[in-house]
């Protein structure tokens, strides 16, 4: 059995710091942009259960983690193109 150690504030810090530089947080305007939605849809989106909820970072501010943006890109379906 592995023993735990208390993980000091700088070496957890430091791993919160390599986690979003492997999976950067976007704002909500980024994810307007990638999307392709209006704020006001991606809301009702959430609310619907049907985007990825957001991260509170801040006492006012969410972001998204990109890897979340992108899965919930790649489940959307494709339309046909008009020929």
């Amino acid at each position: 059995m592995i023993a735990q150690t208390a993980m000091s504030p700088e070496t957890r810090r430091r791993r919160e710091l390599q986690a979003v530089a492997e999976d950067p947080l976007l704002t909500r305007r980024q994810v307007e942009a990638e999307c392709g939605l209006s704020r006001s849809t991606i809301y009702r989106r959430i609310a619907g259960g049907t985007f990825p909820r957001p991260k509170q970072v801040g006492p006012q501010a969410v972001r998204w983690p990109r890897s979340e943006i992108v899965g919930w890109k790649a489940r959307q379906p494709v339309s046909e193109p008009r020929i």
